[in-house]
């Protein structure tokens, strides 16, 4: 497909090169010849797939492009924009605004360095306003992980992508929640039972999808489970150096007679730290503490870690009004 132009609407789609792949499809760069715009196209499955899987593929872009619709209706500089959707040779296509930078993944593998990495507060603070103001749209993400969380340099801004697993509030597939008037119940079948890559799952919703029968989850915890996911991701940021040997040796475990090196190639299959250690609260403590307490951005971080990674999902939900106060500098007074 390198090189071939794609019509719809007026605008010529370019095709250049391949950024990424994953399980809903192939993500393009391309350039909108049109307005001479570089863009990223995503193109959900493949032409190996049957007309069943098809139906399929067409589902989830069109799950997609309403959860992305339902937030960037004003272009949310946290997350990518859509700018067009069609289908094409059978094939469903979502045009996003192109990212200048690399995925979170990247960049640890990239910069095994401290001092080459960009900062880890820069990290935590952009990912907890970014989902902050998601949730305000109501609107939860699902799946947020280093594959899904992409710096644009242009913008020096971290930015959310990939809302194949997003569940929308209030839509037919929630239930409103009569007794309360608040709480909604997300629907127990696709999406919103599906928490994504499991490392990533806070504790409470990883014993809920072990369970044969699948239960309808509060609102409440599906929130809590993005910030628990914001968590470990931030966690695992600022404490790769200390951890280095510790991932090596883990490795080799678990690799066998593979060579260590392709360490940096699978490591993030594993998530890093093992799930039954981020199921184990003494372990996250023991991880925290690790940060250094240097500057005021560290002390900062090390709280609201404690907070994001705190194992009861509801005290974690009632507290993120003061992460995010912590983030917004609202009590620096208490950590100098």
């Amino acid at each position: 497909m390198s090189k071939r132009i794609e019509e719809h609407d007026g605008h010529f789609y370019k095709y250049e090169k391949v950024l990424g792949t994953g399980s809903h499809g192939t993500t393009w760069k391309a350039l909108d010849i049109t307005n001479n715009k570089t863009v990223a196209i995503k193109i959900f499955g493949n032409k190996k797939i049957n007309s069943r899987e098809r139906s399929i593929v067409i589902e989830d872009w069109e799950w997609e492009r309403k959860m992305m619709m339902a937030l960037l209706a004003q272009c949310e500089p946290h997350a990518v924009c859509v700018i067009d959707a069609y289908i094409e040779h059978g094939l469903p296509r979502l045009v996003m605004d192109f990212v200048n930078g690399k995925s979170v993944n990247a960049l640890i593998f990239d910069n095994v360095q401290p001092g080459d990495r960009p900062n880890g507060f820069k990290l935590l603070k952009d990912l907890v306003q970014g989902i902050n103001i998601i949730h305000s749209k109501g609107l939860v993400h699902e799946d947020i992980k280093a594959e899904n969380i992409i710096y644009d340099n242009d913008m020096n801004l971290y930015r959310y992508i990939d809302f194949g697993l997003a569940c929308l509030q209030g839509s037919k597939q929630s239930a409103y929640d009569p007794v309360t008037g608040m709480v909604n119940l997300a629907k127990v079948g696709f999406p919103c039972s599906t928490y994504g890559t499991k490392y990533i799952s806070s504790p409470v919703l990883h014993k809920l999808t072990t369970r044969k029968r699948k239960p309808i989850v509060p609102w409440s915890l599906l929130q809590a489970h993005d910030y628990w996911s914001i968590g470990v991701e931030v966690l695992r940021w600022y404490t790769l150096e200390v951890n280095k040997s510790y991932y090596l040796n883990e490795y080799k475990k678990w690799a066998g007679k593979k060579p260590v090196e392709s360490f940096i190639e699978n490591a993030h299959l594993r998530g890093f730290f093992p799930l039954y250690y981020l199921l184990n609260p003494s372990f996250i403590e023991y991880q925290i503490c690790k940060i250094g307490d240097s500057s005021l951005e560290d002390k900062k971080a090390k709280a609201v870690l404690f907070l994001l990674l705190d194992f009861d999902d509801y005290s974690r939900a009632a507290n993120f009004p003061l992460v995010v106060d912590i983030i917004n500098g609202k009590h620096d007074h208490f950590f100098i």
